[in-house]
């Protein structure tokens, strides 16, 4: 009876764990959403490129046409060379989900790239600072169809984000200066025949990088909004969501 007992304790202590994880995870995702919640300032000092820069501008460009592609989804599988533009130990932050090294990053994006497709209708470098630069993106998510019935694998090792047309991505020189367009509306017919599900969630993306020119802090603020940060409360259901999604990536 007495091991019983402790089992049952055992027991009802994880589900009261999952239960108020579940609960501060929702409460960052609806901060996200929350027109109140505070929008996202870098404290850091604006770019100067005869003050310390950490790299050039054209450094700086070639990190900018890396992270578009990533939002893209245009990269095969988990060990695609585009993810060596982060540091081995970076971490990636957003409203649902923290990494903390590149491998689990690459394969969180593998899972994604599995389900979705995105449209990113506009990325522009809008302000440059010492060690790092925000980005304004707006995009829409899809929800592929295939995904029910293709291999998940043979999505993710493709070079194809399931749209309806391909689009070229602009080159390491436009990309932190010219947004790309689409005229295509989430919720209307025009809709890509490929997505079982469409829904647009602009962002605000801060990126920094260390004296080598990788990125070392990927922090994406949906709606332009601060993340929620009630340090442990907030950080440990995230990065449980990151361990999940990067356990279920492995497969790729």
């Amino acid at each position: 009876m007495a091991e019983l007992s402790s089992v049952t304790a055992l027991g009802s202590a994880v589900i009261a764990v999952g239960g108020a994880s579940a609960v501060l995870g929702g409460a960052s995702i609806a901060a996200a959403m929350c027109p109140l919640t505070p929008r996202f300032v870098p404290s850091q000092g604006k770019f100067h490129p005869y003050l310390g820069a950490v790299t050039n501008l054209d450094d700086r460009k070639n990190i900018a046409a890396s992270v578009r592609r990533i939002y893209a989804l245009d990269f095969r599988g988990p060990h695609d060379s585009l993810f060596d533009v982060y540091r081995h130990d970076v971490t990636f932050e957003d409203p649902s989900v923290c990494v903390t090294n590149r491998a689990d990053l690459a394969r969180v994006l593998a899972l994604v790239k599995s389900a979705c497709r995105t449209d990113v209708r506009s990325f522009v470098v809008v302000d440059q600072y010492q060690r790092g630069f925000l980005i304004d993106v707006d995009m829409i998510w899809h929800i592929r169809r295939d995904a029910f019935t293709k291999r998940a694998a043979e999505i993710v090792d493709s070079n194809d984000n399931g749209s309806d047309e391909q689009r070229p991505l602009p080159t390491a020189a436009s990309a932190a200066s010219q947004p790309t367009s689409s005229s295509a509306s989430p919720f209307s017919p025009s809709r890509p025949s490929s997505a079982l599900l469409s829904v647009p969630l602009p962002c605000s993306v801060w990126i920094q990088f260390d004296d080598e020119g990788k990125i070392s802090l990927h922090r994406e603020m949906w709606f332009g909004r601060r993340l929620l940060d009630l340090g442990p409360l907030t950080a440990f259901p995230r990065e449980m969501l990151g361990k999940a999604a990067a356990a279920l990536g492995e497969r790729f």
